[in-house]
């Protein structure tokens, strides 16, 4: 994004969206009290462009709206392109401020439809219920880290701490969800990373969850190996036993296996000792 100019900040944002029409907003808010009678917001919305993908462009002028203290404009977008993971799907908003002929500040940013939201107490994407599988980026080799198709083949959402714009860039042009740890001046950290398409999630107090997150992998790893080991271990036998019963015919113990069904004393089947037994009332 361009820097404004420092006579006022841009805000750059969507409303409700459906997959027939999205409101694209764009705000401004002057430094001090906002004077002359003259001042216009206006620009367009240009998409949708993809990395991954071929699209026919639009342009869709912004609307002023009534709006006290600050300047409001409105684009609404036929047939939106949302932004998913994997398909990443990006707006490009250019405003300006005039009063009258003379441009007092400008601004070009990307946005993205993303169509994430809560609730109860489940995450929702694109309507349907949906669980995040997120993997710490320091977790992974440097190779992996980069590397966008694996995160899209395995649909994983990156855990990153303090991400820069660099890599919050990377990941809304490549679809990558991003959850991100953040530490330090908070005001200005979100109002930074909420612009940006990538970012799903803010997390708060990024060491704390950076070393739960690493004994959470060791203790995995170690549960993996305890598992490895009993499957690698031979089987023993075991042979079903039950308690001595008397032989009916004998009066001898035995004991009924699977492999041995006749009294070791006088050899005589199951079936002849309990009839013999029977009559003869022994057992």
């Amino acid at each position: 994004m361009q820097p404004p100019d420092p006579s006022g900040q841009f805000e750059v944002f969507h409303g409700r969206a459906d997959p027939a029409l999205a409101h694209v907003y764009v705000r401004w808010t002057p430094a001090g009290q906002m004077s002359g009678p003259g001042l216009s917001l206006s620009g367009e919305v240009r998409g949708p462009i993809s990395r991954l993908a071929r699209t026919l462009p639009a342009s869709v002028p912004l609307v002023n709206q009534p709006a006290a203290g600050t300047l409001l404009a409105c684009a609404s977008v036929p047939d939106p392109c949302f932004w998913m993971p994997g398909a990443p799907y990006l707006y490009t908003v250019r405003a300006e401020v005039r009063d009258s002929a003379r441009v007092l500040a400008q601004a070009e940013q990307q946005l993205g439809v993303r169509v994430l939201g809560i609730a109860g107490r489940r995450f929702r994407l694109a309507g349907k219920g949906w669980m995040p599988r997120a993997v710490h980026r320091d977790l992974l080799r440097q190779q992996d880290q980069q590397d966008a198709s694996l995160w899209r083949e395995v649909g994983a959402v990156m855990i990153a701490h303090n991400p820069n714009d660099d890599l919050c860039q990377w990941a809304s042009e490549q679809g990558i969800l991003l959850f991100a740890e953040i530490d330090g001046d908070l005001t200005n950290e979100v109002t930074r990373l909420a612009r940006w398409p990538a970012v799903g999630m803010i997390i708060l107090d990024g060491q704390l969850a950076i070393g739960r997150a690493a004994s959470a992998a060791e203790c995995f790893c170690r549960r993996q190996s305890a598992l490895r080991q009993n499957r690698s271990a031979p089987r023993q036998r075991v042979a079903a036993s039950r308690d001595p019963l008397p032989c009916g015919r004998c009066r001898h113990d035995y004991e009924s296996r699977r492999e041995s069904s006749t009294c070791s004393h006088c050899h005589a089947p199951p079936a002849r000792q309990t009839l013999a037994g029977r009559r003869s009332g022994r057992v």
